[in-house]
């Protein structure tokens, strides 16, 4: 609970942040070219933990952080990220593990491609377009 203004915080929750040309996403700490390789992990169960991620990829090699993405209400988005010592452990976690299943959900693993100087961003995706069409 956030006691200075009286009302309660997510704990697992990072804010919204405005980034260039509109778009909007989390944004975590910058982390410097020498830190590892970040595997971002979708397809997950809303009962999935921070725990059974790090259980999971820590039979590949180090790891230096496994984190379940939690959203505003402190419900997982299915999705999270695991930054390994090494290019290669990641490489061969995305090896042993993408398309197998975890609670009967097949897991989705890419490699990221912004893991460097300027933090992580991670796109919320696109809204429907609700706008009214066109001459019509």
């Amino acid at each position: 609970m956030d006691t200075d203004r009286g009302r309660w915080q997510h704990d697992k929750y990072r804010p919204v942040l405005k980034q260039p040309y509109g778009r909007t996403g989390t944004y975590s700490k910058p982390m410097s070219q020498s830190s590892g390789a970040k595997i971002v992990v979708s397809n997950l169960d809303p009962g999935v933990s921070n725990g059974d991620i790090s259980d999971l990829f820590k039979g590949i090699g180090p790891i230096k952080q496994a984190m379940v993405i939690y959203n505003s209400d402190g419900k997982s988005t299915g999705s999270a990220e695991v930054v390994f010592a090494s290019t290669d452990d990641a490489l061969a976690a995305i090896a042993k593990y993408n398309g197998v299943p975890l609670d009967n959900r097949p897991l989705e693993i890419s490699l990221s491609t912004n893991h460097g100087n300027e933090g992580t961003f991670k796109s919320r995706g696109s809204r429907p377009d609700t706008r009214p069409a066109a001459g019509g």
